[in-house]
């Protein structure tokens, strides 16, 4: 959101004010051709309305004052309302045009209604709406007051340098039943009870009072049975955890645009993360930086908005590959949690690194982007050669899959959570 109000005036000659001093010059002629006194009046009479009407429109947009209220995010797809707040503070003013910027550059902005008259000290509010559907940070820079009183011949115009941000965030969606393997009990996502004695669970069991214990969980029926104190002693909670690791490396984008695999990468990440969230789980989300260029990580808890900030933000980087992100983001992973992967590409190399996770103890859950039909989506003939990557792939996913690794599959234009729903069957793809 931005004020100003001091700025430059362009004044810039209409088609009716250029036919109207064509129009006098022929007249100017022609009095002079035939020393008529008349005509020669009223060619100096058409000249002095261009003069007066530009004397005029000096001060038809002095004094306006414009400030526009953006929203600071808005979601991929979705409409979003723009007000402009235009005053006079001057005069009154007439026949008013605002022209507001538009987020792309080489794009005409939005026009809004006329203003016929706007009176000394007068507010009026104007609105819009928006729409845009690729995800990131969108600029909205200049806005201009155009006024053609009081006769049209001139125009003044006159630019305010707003400049309003609004971070788009992707799309997500309700991802129903996603299972993952956690400690080896097949769950969907929820904070789960352990069998271990701790605090702020259900019933556990009874046992003796110890020094320290709180007196609210004295089990007074069981005191007295016993002749002394006894405490009740409650499940412990285990919370669950997920660290979602995204491949952001350049190492094979296919598609175009917002149908590429990478942005089905960003629309996914977001959707695992909402589910896990809505859930009650802690959400680590590890990347690779492209600005500082290093492996950075944010974890949160019930709220979803630090991530997606994260996610419109987040471009592709040549300064990673995948088995270095793999490696670097292994001292992110939180202990006793489970890992996501959502992998652009899947190598030898990368499979052994998270094989070897897995060992350590982590368990892992793999989506994977399938190359072939993302290729597709640019040329049919390009899909076919991306064919034998799919094949790679797909040999790699089986072996995972052997190794007790949960692998997914998004293919393009399949809805993620259909995809999310149902794990990858080991057929050719």
């Amino acid at each position: 959101m931005k004020f100003q109000s001091r700025f430059k005036i362009k004044f810039v000659l209409t088609q009716f004010g250029i036919i109207l001093i064509f129009f006098s010059l022929i007249l100017a002629i022609v009095g002079y051709l035939s020393q008529s006194n008349l005509i020669y009046l009223l060619s100096s009479g058409l000249i002095s309305l261009v003069v007066v009407d530009f004397i005029f429109s000096i001060f038809a947009v002095k004094g306006v004052r414009i400030m526009r209220f953006c929203p600071g995010h808005a979601s991929r797809g979705k409409e979003f309302t723009i007000k402009l707040r235009i005053e006079s503070k001057s005069s009154t003013r007439y026949l008013l045009q605002i022209t507001d910027g538009s987020f792309a550059p080489n794009l005409p902005g939005e026009k809004l209604p006329l203003i016929s008259k706007l009176a000394q000290g007068q507010h009026i509010f104007q609105s819009y709406k928006k729409t845009i559907k690729a995800r990131g940070i969108h600029t909205i820079n200049n806005c201009v007051v155009e006024s053609l009183f009081p006769l049209g011949i001139w125009k003044a115009q006159k630019t305010y340098p707003l400049r309003s941000e609004i971070i788009v965030y992707p799309e997500f969606f309700e991802a129903p039943q996603f299972n993952i393997s956690y400690r080896g009990i097949r769950t969907e996502f929820a904070n789960t009870t352990s069998s271990r004695p701790g605090t702020g669970g259900d019933f556990f069991d009874i046992r003796e009072y110890q020094p320290g214990d709180s007196l609210k969980h004295i089990h007074w029926r069981a005191t007295a049975r016993v002749g002394k104190l006894m405490v009740k002693q409650l499940e412990k909670y285990t919370l669950s955890n997920l660290s979602i690791i995204l491949d952001n490396s350049k190492e094979l984008i296919l598609g175009l645009g917002e149908e590429s695999n990478f942005e089905y990468a960003i629309k996914t990440a977001a959707t695992i993360a909402n589910r896990a969230l809505s859930t009650r789980y802690h959400v680590k989300f590890i990347y690779y930086d492209h600005l500082s260029n290093q492996i950075k990580s944010l974890k949160v808890y019930g709220i979803m908005t630090p991530i997606l900030d994260i996610l419109a933000r987040i471009e592709p980087s040549e300064n990673i590959n995948l088995e270095k992100l793999i490696d670097k983001a292994e001292g992110e992973i939180d202990k006793e949690s489970v890992a996501v992967f959502l992998l652009l590409t899947l190598s030898k190399e990368a499979t052994s690194r998270i094989v070897t996770l897995t060992q350590k103890g982590i368990e892992c859950v793999l989506i994977l982007f399938n190359p072939r039909s993302f290729a597709a989506v640019i040329d049919p003939k390009v899909a076919k050669f991306y064919r034998i990557f799919s094949e790679l792939m797909a040999q790699e996913a089986y072996f995972l899959s052997g190794r007790g690794i949960r692998i997914y599959m998004v293919n393009q234009g399949e809805s993620i959570s259909q995809a999310l729903s149902r794990p990858y069957m080991l057929v050719n793809i």
